[in-house]
């Protein structure tokens, strides 16, 4: 027996107005599933990046904060540079800070100049620190030199 597309309407509002069908508590849980994927492929891209093993560096004093990352003095290969140590923190809040920590590792290793700082390569401690290993600048934070 076909049913035509009236009663058909009108069966669905009956069950709408009788099951109200209400939103989710978490109004942002497809948003959170999207985060959590985009999380899982910057993970795994990040552990692509990070070629240094962290016992061929020694982290120092810390020397400044940015917005996304501490940064330590540090060696490597007898020569003093600047490690920037992302800290990843709560998996889904912490997405920028990996996100940043990718962009600026795939952005670094792309040019060599000599007005451009060296970026010897990326390392991981967990799935929640990253390191970048930079040439050190000295003579402050690029906040001071601009203030002179």
């Amino acid at each position: 027996k076909k049913r035509n597309s009236e009663s058909s309407c009108f069966e669905t509002h009956k069950l709408r107005s009788f099951f109200p069908m209400h939103p989710p508590k978490d109004q942002n849980l497809f948003q959170k599933a999207a985060n959590l994927k985009q999380l899982v492929e910057l993970e795994s891209k990040a552990k692509k990046l990070c070629t240094i093993p962290t016992s061929d560096f020694i982290v120092l004093q810390k020397i400044g904060v940015g917005g996304d990352a501490e940064v330590f003095e540090g060696v490597y290969l007898d020569k003093k540079i600047a490690v920037k140590k992302f800290s990843i923190g709560s998996k889904l809040g912490g997405l920028p800070v990996l996100r940043s920590f990718v962009r600026e590792t795939e952005l670094l290793s792309l040019f060599q100049h000599k007005n451009i700082i060296t970026c010897f390569g990326a390392a991981c401690e967990s799935l929640d620190i990253y390191y970048l290993l930079l040439e050190l600048i000295p003579g402050g934070t690029l906040e001071q030199l601009l203030h002179k």
